[in-house]
């Protein structure tokens, strides 16, 4: 659950709005964000008219990003190794669960929200 948070929390930093369902925004994450051990959401970005589907799939030590727009069924797929940004899964105490943020926010704005959206990549300097 913690890394799919995590990248989930990013890609609203990079501007995208989650919404339900019915494409309003939406209230939290809802009780079934992390049912079935896939994690699912869905995205509006302001710069864009499109819907946005976001599945993290984990699979052992990997995490599985997989996105696309509802109106453009080509799929972008990324995938990150957990331990590299998980340190730890303690309820208590969540700023022991994460390592190594300022790497992981670069790769989701490249390497998700960038593929998705490409106007969120920033100009190099």
């Amino acid at each position: 659950d913690a890394l799919a948070f995590a990248c989930h929390c990013l890609l609203l930093d990079a501007g995208f709005v989650a919404t339900d369902g019915n494409g309003n925004e939406a209230k939290g994450l809802g009780p079934d964000w992390n049912a079935g051990g896939v994690y699912c959401f869905q995205y509006r970005h302001q710069s864009s008219s499109m819907t946005y589907i976001v599945k993290m799939v984990p699979m052992d030590i990997k995490m599985v990003i997989l996105g696309m727009p509802k109106e453009d069924p080509k799929v972008q797929q990324i995938e990150l190794s957990i331990d590299d940004y998980v340190s730890s899964n303690d309820p208590a105490d969540y700023s022991k669960n994460y390592q190594n943020l300022p790497m992981l926010m670069a790769v989701i704005s490249k390497e998700v929200a960038g593929r998705l959206v490409p106007s969120t990549v920033p100009e190099p300097a």
